[in-house]
Order: C-alpha cells, then sequence, then structure tokens
C-alpha cells in the first residue's frame, strides 16, 4: 500500500480522515489521500472533552474510551466547535453541502415566500429540487470527490432522504438514492431512525456496529487495491436511543443487518476476531459504566474507531489520513439553539501535517466542507465541481493559530429561532409567535425566554465550560454590541431568505465591520477574544502542552473482560457477503462563478400555490419527531461518514405524508 501513487480519503459522520500514500510535490509532506468523517448519532460530549457549561451545572458524565482519547491526544481538538442546527438531519446537511440546512433546496421550495425558513429535519434533505438546487446530484461533498476522482462510500444512518416506509420497504431502492447523490459505494445503510416501520418490517435489525466497520474495511481494501483515492463517510446508528443498545447487543446478532440476514459474521481484528460476534459483544457491556444507550453505544462506537485505526495502519495509511471525529450536536440541548445543544466535540487525526493540540477558534459544521476540499488540493478555479457554500477553510488558520478566528462570528439555526455567536458574546432571536423546542427548554431549566445578548465568557475572558452553570439564564445589558449583533444576524436571515435566488458572502462587511468598531462591553462580561492572553500569530501559538501517545494501535488488544479493547494484528479473512484564510476569515470560502440556481431537473415537481404566507408555509410544515431522545492540485483520498438520498414524491400534499 505505501507505493500506491494516488492518495486517498476516509471519513465517518462522527469522524474524518485523509491520508497520502507518497511524498507530494506540495508543500509539506502532501495532500492527504484519505478522508474519513465520522459523526456518531446522538454521541455524548464527556467531561473530558470540555464540554460547556451545563443548563443545571451539574457537570458531563466522563467514560473510558482509549480509542477516541487517543485520536484526541494524538490529533488536534477543536476547543470551539459548533454545529449549524442541533438535530441529526440538519446538522448532516450543513456538514456535507458546506451550508446552513435553512438554505436547502427542500426547505426554500415548501417555504417559498415565507420570511424565515423553519429548520426541521422533515424540511432538509439532500434532494434535487428544479429552480432551487442540485443538493443530491452536484452540490455536495461527494459529488465534488466524485467528480475529482475520489472513489466514495457511505454506511450507517443517512437521514437525508424523503422515506416514506408505511407502505413497504426497499434496501435497493435505498440504496441507489444514495449512490445518485455522488456517493459509489452505500452499503449498512440505516435510512431513518430505528423505531420507523422499516425497521419493523424489515425483519430482525437494530444497532450493528460490527456490520457498519466490515463494509468500511472492505470499501478501505477495495480502494487501495484498486489504487483509488477514496472519501468514505461513516455514520454509527448508536447510541441513538430510538433503538435499544442493551436489547442491539442481546437480542439481536452481527448477522442482522439492514439488507437482510447476513450470511458471514464479520470477522474484525480489534472488535470479533478470535472470539466472535456473541463473546465480544459481552465484553462491550461488561466494559460499559451502565447499561443505559449511551454507557453502551459510546464503548461500541469506540472499539469500531480502534478497528478502523488499527485497519488504516495495517495498510500503511493511518498517519496520512484526515480522521476527523464530530458529534452531530450536544445533547442536553439538542433541539436549542443554547450552547449544551450546538457545541461539539470535535478532532482531526493527521499527523503528517497537524501537530497535536489545540484550537480555539470558532468553527463550523458548514466549515468541514470546504476544509477537508482545501487539504484536499481541491480548492482551485480549475478544481471540478466546486459550488457556492457559506462554510470557509479553517486550513491556514490552524496552521498559523491565527487568534482572529477566535472572535469569529458563526450563526446556529433551529425551527425559526436563530442565535449568532461571535466570540464571548451571544445574541438568541427567538419566535415569540411559534412555541419552540429551544423555548421550552428555556422554561424548563430557566434560561432566557425572549431574544436576548448574552455573555458566554467569565470576567478573564475565558469561555465558561463544564461543570459550571451556563450562563445563557441572565440577559446581558449591551445595546451596542446587541445591536451589532443583530444586524450580522438580520443579514444572515435575508441572505437565507427561502426564494429561488440565493447569495453567499453577503454578510463579510457586516461582520467585518463588527469585529473593528466593537464597543468595550458596559457589563464585567468582556467581548474580547475567549483566549485573552493568546499566544501571537507568528509562533504557532495554542499547542497544547500535553505530549501525544503514542501510537493508536499500540494499546489495541483481542477482546476480552479484563482488556477488550486490544486487538490482533491480522486483517480479517471473512467479511459479511452482503456487505488560507487572512485575518479575516471569510476570504476563502469556496464559491462558485454563478451562485443562482438556474434550470435543474424537476424531481419534486412544483405545486400549483399562491405565494405563501410565513404563516401558511410554517403551519403546513409538519414538526420533527421529539419522541427519541491557488494551491497546486496534488492527488488525495478521502474517507467520509454522510449518506445522501434523493426521493422522487409525487405531490406536494403527501410530501410528509409519513411524518
Amino acid at each position: 500500500p505505501t507505493n500506491h501513487e494516488m492518495p486517498r480519503v476516509v471519513g465517518s459522520s462522527a469522524a474524518a480522515a485523509v491520508a497520502d500514500t507518497k511524498p507530494s510535490a506540495c508543500t509539506g509532506s502532501g495532500r492527504p489521500s484519505k478522508h474519513y468523517h465520522q459523526q456518531p448519532d446522538d454521541f455524548e460530549f464527556f467531561g473530558q472533552w470540555d464540554p460547556p457549561a451545563h443548563f443545571r451545572g451539574n457537570g458531563a458524565p466522563t467514560a473510558n474510551l482509549p480509542h477516541l482519547d487517543t485520536l484526541r491526544m494524538n490529533g488536534l481538538q477543536m476547543m470551539r466547535a459548533y454545529t449549524a442546527s442541533a438535530m441529526c438531519g440538519t446538522s448532516r446537511y450543513s456538514t456535507i453541502t458546506g451550508r446552513y440546512p435553512s438554505r436547502s433546496a427542500t426547505s426554500r421550495y415548501l417555504q417559498d415566500g415565507a420570511a424565515i425558513s423553519s429548520v426541521i429535519i422533515p424540511t432538509t434533505k439532500l434532494e434535487d429540487v428544479s429552480g432551487y438546487g442540485q443538493d443530491c446530484s452536484n452540490e455536495n461533498l461527494a459529488a465534488v470527490f466524485k467528480a475529482n476522482g475520489y472513489r466514495t462510500g457511505v454506511m450507517g444512518k443517512w437521514h437525508l432522504h424523503h422515506f416514506d416506509d408505511r407502505y413497504g420497504y426497499s434496501y435497493d431502492a435505498v440504496t441507489e438514492n444514495i449512490r445518485q447523490c455522488g456517493f459509489d459505494v452505500a452499503e449498512a445503510i440505516y435510512p431513518e431512525n430505528l423505531n420507523r416501520p422499516w425497521a419493523w418490517t424489515s425483519g430482525a435489525v437494530s444497532h450493528n456496529m460490527e456490520h457498519m466497520t466490515a463494509e468500511a474495511i472492505k470499501f478501505i481494501d477495495e480502494s487501495v487495491e484498486s489504487d483509488k483515492e477514496f472519501f468514505l463517510y461513516f455514520n454509527p446508528t448508536a447510541p441513538h436511543s430510538s433503538g435499544n443498545v442493551l436489547e442491539a447487543l442481546t437480542r439481536f446478532s452481527c448477522l442482522d443487518a439492514p439488507e437482510g440476514r447476513l450470511e458471514v459474521e464479520p470477522v474484525i481484528p480489534g472488535m470479533t476476531q478470535n472470539v466472535g460476534c456473541k463473546a465480544y459483544r459481552r465484553t462491550v457491556i461488561n466494559r460499559a459504566s451502565d447499561t443505559s444507550n449511551s454507557a453502551l453505544g459510546s464503548v461500541w462506537v469506540d472499539d469500531a474507531v480502534g478497528a478502523l485505526m488499527l485497519h488504516l495502519d495495517s495498510v500503511g495509511q493511518l498517519n496520512n489520513t484526515f480522521f476527523l471525529f464530530q458529534l452531530d450536536h450536544g445533547q442536553e440541548g439538542k433541539r436549542t439553539v443554547f450552547e449544551p445543544g450546538v457545541r461539539l466535540a470535535q478532532f482531526i487525526h493527521y499527523p503528517n501535517e497537524i501537530p497535536a493540540g489545540q484550537f480555539e477558534g470558532l468553527v463550523s459544521t458548514i466549515d468541514i466542507a470546504p476544509t477537508v476540499l482545501d487539504y484536499a488540493g481541491i480548492s482551485g478555479s480549475d478544481s471540478p465541481a466546486l459550488y457556492s457554500m457559506d462554510g470557509i477553510s479553517w486550513k491556514s488558520a490552524v496552521a498559523k493559530q491565527d487568534i482572529a478566528w477566535n472572535d469569529r462570528c458563526i450563526i446556529t439555526e433551529h425551527e425559526t429561532d436563530r442565535a449568532v455567536i461571535c466570540g464571548c458574546d451571544k445574541y438568541i432571536s427567538l419566535d415569540s409567535e411559534n412555541y419552540s423546542l429551544t423555548l421550552r427548554e428555556a422554561r424548563r431549566f430557566g434560561l432566557v425566554t425572549s431574544s436576548s445578548f448574552l455573555g458566554l465568557c467569565s470576567v478573564n475572558g475565558q469561555y465558561v465550560s463544564s461543570p459550571a452553570t451556563s450562563l445563557e439564564g441572565v440577559a446581558v445589558s449591551n445595546s451596542v454590541v446587541s445591536e451589532k449583533l443583530q444586524q450580522v444576524l438580520n443579514c444572515h436571515l435575508q441572505m437565507t431568505r427561502p426564494s429561488a435566488s440565493q447569495s453567499y458572502g453577503d454578510c463579510d462587511d457586516e461582520i467585518e465591520f463588527l469585529l473593528r468598531t466593537l464597543d468595550p462591553p458596559t457589563t464585567t462580561l468582556p467581548t474580547a477574544s475567549p483566549v485573552k492572553s493568546g499566544p501571537s500569530t507568528t509562533a504557532s501559538p495554542g499547542i497544547a502542552t500535553f505530549v501525544p501517545t503514542t501510537s493508536p494501535v499500540a494499546t489495541v488488544a483481542t477482546p476480552s473482560q479484563s482488556n477488550p479493547t486490544t486487538a490482533p494484528t491480522k486483517a480479517p479473512n471473512q467479511l459479511p457477503l452482503t456487505e488560507e484564510p487572512t485575518t479575516s476569515p471569510v476570504e476563502t470560502r469556496i464559491t462558485s462563478p454563478e451562485t443562482k440556481t438556474t434550470a435543474f431537473p424537476t424531481l419534486i415537481p412544483t405545486p400549483q400555490l399562491e405565494t405563501k404566507s410565513p404563516s401558511l408555509a410554517l403551519s403546513s410544515i409538519p414538526q420533527e419527531d421529539t419522541s427519541s431522545s491557488g494551491h497546486t492540485r496534488c492527488t488525495a483520498a478521502i474517507v467520509w461518514g454522510l449518506f445522501v438520498v434523493s426521493f422522487i414524491l409525487p405531490t406536494y400534499n403527501n410530501l410528509f405524508a409519513s411524518w
């Protein structure tokens, strides 16, 4: 494998990886040949990862997750990472497209004429809509990588496709729709949550981390053998409570898969090899702190991360793979715009180019797409299939430890509520006319219940983290700063109004003006950078003081009750038969020559409706189910964890019949 000349990328929704197979003519050690992006479903923001302050100040749980902690300690930890929207599907949309969920073609089509998009899962899908966008066929990461010669794959949860399973379910149809969105391979696919009819009617199926991991390993091997650079998007379903994790481990087997009963159990070093599926699953239960979905699921996902790292190392690609692990959202504040919902744990392991340490700048899920394309060398005007994005690459900012990013402004969205966060300052805009989940949680935990200016830092300018109590219960009086943040937010709302015409970058001047003219605060909460004593931009500041651990694979052994995270070094012998911004970050946003979408193929018929008022548009949309808790281009491979499905629906009236 070390002689392969084509770089590859492996990725998943909880982790992403990039690797080089040989030295590059580009600067540094070369472009990554693999991108791996992993985004587990409803994963806990554990205490050792420095989560935000909690609603009740009771701190966050900790867990023994050796592989994820090795990834973090040997990699880059993003200390202020955010999601553009704190729900599974909306967060995934922003990650795979580099755009705010309010820009999805389906959302703008369904709400055209409204003053503001209601950002919810049923309206946020990766589908083409004539006149509104080509989210599936062209405007997503997989499609861009494929157009640039990459082999692309996805495993795990999808959730980005209108899916009516009331009258039957076809796995082949689901995976074919996903492949239309830029993926060469779509296996071990879970189209929706496990509490939906598809899971009941397709036979015995629940969480199956072994099957997903085996398919990811198979995809990597096939890409290496064919000398293809690749991009892998890997989305574990665990620990999402729509499927009981303890039941999955005890009442189901490794053969129970979403595509049907497998013929051969997956044999995976670091998981099932030498012990078998049933015995391995017992070790997951024995190692977990309790039998909750979170405790069991986190151990199971951690094992999968370890197995994939072990395999990448066995084919000589671990250190030159851009491996990204990322939560889809926070758990305590899920479905809100408060910090415990919108803050993420995010780690990048890429030793060949990114030194171990920390980055204090504000980054968002919308930045993932432009960043991994930048690392892969797919960022120039001559690169095929690039399109306009809201996000910007943080590659240069990380390399320089650019402290300007500590005050960067980002937006987060849910329903018709919005928040703008600029360093230590935050403005929340709550829709007083429509009861929202953000308002529900605000009343439950005693947080602000109206549009408010908030401070996120202590008197010494440090971002307030767990186990402290959230500062979002008290509004701050500073009309000057509050007004300026509202101007940034209003610009965002104008730029993302649900209409066929869209523009990008129009708020850059507003943000730059805000940062240049920000007045001193009138309260004890500063508006300066959260890292007040941050190092200069010329020295390599912000590198953590911890000493990176040794190679992750050195601590991996055969599963047992005493040391179940260790694994043999041999490859599996069987697999299932089926399966650079400057100080102004906005300068490197990816944009296409033409930002207005025109003449797209019609997949969802245009409804014969009059122009909708905002109230009509929003009232016709069902709410989600809340019952579940220039560079020289160098070839590179990327592995990513994201699923995309396009589904043709006959009429507007039954568009959400299944919700």
